[in-house]
């Protein structure tokens, strides 16, 4: 019975000495977590301002790609359209940062200002095609170089050419202030013969960039267009004049070819 109680007085000690060494532990864990706790609460706080500004600027910088740099205006377009796009497509998931970043790829290839420069942009693209259509009629009646004849295995297009050559030098020799103005005063009906002449010389031309009367409203609105030679495509407008009358319609139709005579 002795040693019973010896041994239950002994477990009971050694219970009670572990239990304290455990005590001892948890009250030095907590000691170290109160000890470490403002820096990890730092820590958190640095990692959450570094990825809201990384996300910030990420933002700022699509928004201004999209709409264009240096215009306030510019930046508000391309905000609308980075937030619209990751809060109306939130069922893609992350496609739609792919779609954003896609968007903002074409606009830095294609586009020169973002979205307020494409006017300006397609302007230019207008203005050089009219500089290169007119480069090319020059070149189309222009004669050819004796180095090139070789190449040439029809001689009928050197022949051609050069006829052709002569009659536009002729024609350009007959247009006077004169001329222009009977055709003003009386754009259809008989004409003298030299006017007749650069008429019919004009009716023969090729059908693409000819230039033509469009309709509007009859007997109120006319426009001058120049025909595509394809099927299916429309004419483009050449000008924003809209002339009152057909004889006027017709009498800018005229000058705008005199003055692709001249140039070429």
């Amino acid at each position: 019975a002795c040693a019973g109680e010896c041994v239950c007085a002994r477990a009971r000690v050694q219970a009670g000495a572990r239990a304290q060494q455990v005590e001892a532990r948890g009250v030095a864990l907590e000691r170290e977590l109160e000890r470490v706790r403002p820096v990890t609460n730092d820590l958190r706080a640095v990692a959450c301002l570094c990825a809201w500004s990384c996300a910030s600027v990420h933002g700022c910088v699509r928004a201004c790609v999209h709409g264009g740099l240096g215009r306030a205006e510019g930046a508000v377009i391309g905000t609308i359209i980075v937030v619209g796009i990751t809060q109306w497509f939130t069922e893609w998931g992350p496609w739609r940062i792919v779609l954003v970043g896609v968007l903002a790829l074409l606009s830095v290839l294609y586009t020169r200002n973002g979205i307020f420069g494409l006017k300006m942009q397609l302007r230019e693209i207008r203005q050089r095609r009219q500089a290169l259509h007119r480069a090319g009629l020059t070149s189309r009646y222009a004669e050819f170089l004796p180095q090139q004849a070789p190449e040439i295995h029809d001689k009928s297009i050197i022949a051609g050419r050069t006829f052709e050559r002569g009659l536009r030098e002729r024609l350009r020799s007959w247009i006077t202030p004169a001329m222009i103005e009977e055709h003003r005063k009386k754009p259809l009906g008989q004409h003298s013969d030299h006017l007749e002449r650069v008429l019919n010389y004009f009716r023969q031309g090729p059908i693409p960039d000819k230039y033509a009367v469009y309709c509007e409203e009859p007997f109120a609105s006319y426009r001058v267009v120049a025909l595509s030679g394809m099927p299916g495509v429309p004419p483009r407008v050449v000008d924003d004049k809209v002339y009152p009358s057909l004889d006027e319609a017709y009498h800018a139709v005229f000058l705008r070819r005199v003055n692709d005579l001249r140039a070429s």
